[in-house]
Parts: C-alpha cells; sequence; structure tokens
C-alpha cells in the first residue's frame, strides 16, 4: 500500500512538472491553449498581443549602493505615443526635440511627430535636459550593467551635444545644455569635413560612399529568446546577441519627451561594436555611443524618442545592416563630430534617418552623413545638415518611397532655432547618385 501511495505521488510531480512550459516555450498570446505557467526562474513575458513566452531576467549590477536591498520596481504602463502627422512643407515650423521633442512630419513627408506636425522646424538639441548632465565622457545612468569587459578602448570625449531633432522642413528650437555640448570649436565659419572627424578647415571632397549590398529588406527576424534589463547596458569591446530580443524590464518609452542615456537599452564605450540584436519598444533612447561605434544587423522594433545617438570626439562610426520602425521624430542623432556610414540599412516609417545636430552649444565642426544601399518607405528626408557649419550628406545607390534626401539648414551654437535654407542635392553639402524610387 505504501509503495502504491508513493508511486501516486510520483507520477502527480511528474506531470505537475509536466504541466509548467520550458524557458523560451511559448506561454501565452492570443488564442493560445496550452501551459500559462513557466518552469521555476522563469516567468511569462508578452512579446506581442499575440505571443508570451517563459523568458529569464537579466541580472543587473547596482553601480550605486544604497546600502541595503533597492526597491522594487512598479511596472508603469506607459502608452507609447505614435502620431503620424502628415504636412506640407512650410519652410517653417515649431519643431522642438531639445525642449521636448520634434514636432511631427516634414513637409515632404517626415513621418510623425510628438508635438504636433512640424511643418518645418527641425529641434536641435534632443538631449537638452537629457542625458543628466553626465555626458563629457562619461555614463548618465547610476545603473549600468556591464556586459562585456573585453579590450575596452580609451574613452573618448563625448560630446553629447542636446541632440537635434529630425522631422521638420523649417526650423530648430532648442535648449541644450551646456554639460550636453560637443567640445569643438564654436566658431560658425563654413567649412568642409576632413575624414578623420576633425573639425573642418579647409574646403575638401565629400566622403567617399561604400555604397551597399541591394539586398535591404524589411523582414525582421524572429527573436532567438529575450533579454530583459532593468537599467542600461554597458558594452565594452564587443557583444553579439545572436539575434535575442533586448528590452526594458519596464516601460521607460515616453515618446517624443526628453530622455537620456538612463533611458537607453545599450551604451556603448568607444570603439564598442553591439551586432545581431533585436531591441524591443520598452526603452525610450535606444543605443548611446559614447565615442565611435559599430552597429551590424541591429533592428529595432519600435523607435521611441531615437534608436542611436552618436557623440564621438572625431572618427568614423558604422550602422550595416539592421533597420528601424516607426520613428515619428529621427532614427540616428548625431551630435559629436566626424562621420557616420549607414549602410544596408532598412527604415519605414521615420522623421529623418540621420539628423546632424542644428544648435547644439558646442556647434562649429562638420558632421559627414555617408549613406549607401539604404531602403527608406514611408518616411521624410534621408539627412539633415548644417551647410554653413561644414556639414555633409552622399548618398549612393539607395531608394525612397518618399519624402527627401537632404534638407539644408543653417546651424547655429546658441540654442536658436536653426533655419531651413534648402533642400535636395546642392552638389557641395549634399550629393545624391543612383537614388530610386522603391
Amino acid at each position: 500500500m505504501k509503495t502504491a501511495v508513493l508511486f501516486s505521488i510520483s507520477a502527480l510531480s511528474a506531470y505537475v512538472v509536466a504541466a509548467q512550459a520550458p524557458l523560451d516555450a511559448q506561454c501565452g498570446g492570443s488564442g493560445w491553449t496550452g501551459e500559462t505557467s513557466c518552469e521555476a526562474g522563469s516567468s511569462c513575458v508578452a512579446v506581442d498581443a499575440w505571443y508570451s513566452h517563459c523568458v529569464r531576467a537579466v541580472a543587473v549590477r547596482q553601480e550605486e549602493e544604497q546600502g541595503g536591498d533597492a526597491e522594487e520596481k512598479k511596472d508603469k504602463k506607459k502608452d507609447k505615443k505614435k502620431e503620424v502627422d502628415a504636412g506640407q512643407d512650410s519652410g517653417s515650423g515649431s519643431g522642438d526635440e531639445e525642449t521636448g521633442g520634434d514636432a511631427g512630419n516634414d513637409a515632404g513627408g517626415d513621418a510623425g511627430g510628438d508635438a504636433g506636425g512640424d511643418a518645418g522646424g527641425d529641434a536641435g538639441g534632443e538631449e537638452a535636459g537629457g542625458d543628466t548632465g553626465n555626458d563629457a565622457g562619461g555614463d548618465t545612468a547610476s545603473t549600468l550593467q556591464t556586459v562585456v569587459t573585453s579590450a575596452a578602448p580609451a574613452a573618448s570625449s563625448n560630446p553629447d551635444s542636446g541632440s537635434d531633432s529630425g522631422n521638420d522642413s523649417g526650423n530648430d528650437t532648442a535648449t541644450p545644455t551646456d554639460a550636453e555640448s560637443p567640445s569643438a570649436s564654436a566658431s560658425l565659419s563654413p567649412g568642409t569635413p576632413n575624414l578623420s572627424g576633425a573639425p573642418p578647415s579647409a574646403t575638401s571632397a565629400l566622403p567617399v560612399n561604400p555604397g551597399g549590398s541591394g539586398t535591404v529588406n524589411g523582414n525582421i527576424p524572429a527573436p532567438a529568446g529575450t533579454e530583459l534589463a532593468s537599467a542600461p547596458i554597458k558594452v565594452s569591446g564587443g557583444l553579439d546577441g545572436g539575434m535575442k530580443l533586448y528590452d526594458r524590464d519596464t516601460v521607460v518609452c515616453a515618446g517624443q519627451a526628453e530622455g537620456g542615456e538612463a533611458d537607453a537599452i545599450f551604451v556603448l564605450d568607444d570603439g564598442a561594436t553591439l551586432s545581431n540584436v533585436i531591441i524591443g519598444p520598452n526603452q525610450g533612447e535606444g543605443v548611446h555611443c559614447l565615442g565611435t561605434c559599430t552597429l551590424e544587423n541591429v533592428w529595432f522594433q519600435a523607435v521611441c524618442e531615437d534608436a542611436i545617438t552618436l557623440k564621438q570626439s572625431a572618427g568614423t562610426s558604422r550602422i550595416v545592416g539592421g533597420g528601424a520602425f516607426d520613428a515619428s521624430d529621427k532614427i540616428i542623432q548625431f551630435n559629436g563630430f566626424g562621420t557616420v556610414e549607414v549602410t544596408d540599412f532598412y527604415a519605414e516609417n521615420y522623421g529623418k534617418l540621420v539628423r546632424s545636430c542644428g544648435n547644439c552649444k558646442g556647434n562649429g565642426g562638420a558632421r559627414n552623413t555617408v549613406i549607401g544601399g539604404v531602403r527608406a518607405v514611408a518616411g521624410g528626408a534621408l539627412c539633415g545638415i548644417n551647410t554653413n557649419l561644414g556639414d555633409t550628406c552622399s548618398v549612393v545607390d539607395s531608394c525612397q518611397s518618399e519624402g527627401k534626401s537632404c534638407e539644408l539648414f543653417e546651424g547655429n551654437n546658441d540654442g536658436g532655432e536653426p533655419a531651413k535654407i534648402g533642400e535636395g542635392p546642392d552638389g557641395s553639402s549634399c550629393t545624391v547618385s543612383g537614388l530610386t524610387t522603391c
């Protein structure tokens, strides 16, 4: 009799274990009729309305000791603002990303905006009030998790120039702080860049565009797993995410409301590489690069304030492959100096692909944007540049469904609204070759 009872208990125990979904298995979603509880050490997390699966949260190292256990965070559910305003370009506007977000669609098809239909205004200084005043080479988040520590290069000075907005057809509005300004000369005399990323001193040819493979599409890979973090993940050296979905464990995205490094999911040290990663919608600031960086096959499911912020003082950052969706403002915010190369990248429903800061207090150096093999649909300009500061944009062998190739501004370093002075290729600051309709 005792043996029979033990056998029954053992069988029941096996049934209970089998009734729990294993790590990475589906545990919920619309129409799901299988198991909804997860094995010990994991929990059921929704990826979208149709699919939830069992994941193990990333353990986060607290850099700031508080002498006791940190208070458990309460999940805050904030609906992500995804306004898409369509407006005719009027040559002026009220976009104001530096003081709270750029207003919506450029008159040429800049998709969406947060403060209501920027008929033009470009808002310089995305991080005015942004990176919690800790930019000159430092991290703003008080809790950063270092996931890769191999061969960390020496950090460059990180000009967080208080980023500039992207959706505009006319003017920028900005209130950047001194702590968020690049350290280059404040001279506003025109110049052209050299490829080392130093401030301009003489006229020179536009940088050579590397072109692209021509095989870009908007198919986001299926996640190989999910990693959740309660604070930005610090990367030194390199991180290959193996096509896992990385996101914050609570929603920090607040639309076009100003944020900073503390709202990012990754913070990359100077020279770091991030590859094979899918970034979810909970984060607010995507990826922050403190110096030059390389992003390879990095996908953004839904851009919040912006996807990528560049703070390098010189040199070249490279974004190769990957793509981004639903950026009501810009995808790449270029606050530093030097060059960014964007190759074989996919953009859909966006305001601008790349925007050079138009009114950062450290303005005076050139920023070069080099675009090749890009496919951009349902969006605005591929680049917004400040011609009087020596900025350049080169577009080669890419396609657009609508919008503009370049928007030209007169930048400043006093936080004022940069005036829009033109659009399209001018043969010097903006050159275009092989741009077709998608």
